[in-house]
């Protein structure tokens, strides 16, 4: 199947689209919920992480964002601002090796 994004176009079919959408859902939600075990804890063990779970984090802000433009949802809002703060957390890693790959997340108001 090829890349589908949130926005629809003539190319993808309501199947395609449809399938797509709920696959994007169940990953922002699985990513979501490790994120709030993250801010939930005293001190998480950054070190252990999977750099997936970095990557995977930054991912789904990104399609939130585009979500966000085209459906005016608070929802993704408030989850946009619980991916962020995990950014946040992770950045204190990144910053000890001299490294802020996601800082332009940061500025923008959500």
């Amino acid at each position: 199947m090829p890349y589908v994004s949130l926005k629809r176009n003539d190319q993808v079919t309501p199947n395609q689209y449809s399938r797509a959408k709920t696959a994007i859902e169940t990953v922002s939600r699985e990513v979501i919920t490790q994120c709030n075990n993250i801010l939930s804890s005293s001190s998480p063990d950054l070190e252990s992480m999977s750099p997936f779970l970095l990557h995977s984090i930054y991912q789904v802000a990104v399609v939130l964002m585009q979500y966000k433009e085209l459906m005016t949802d608070m929802a993704a809002s408030e989850e946009l601002k619980v991916l962020i703060n995990a950014l946040k957390v992770f950045d204190r890693r990144w910053r000890a090796a001299g490294m802020n790959p996601y800082f332009y997340l940061y500025p923008q108001e959500i």
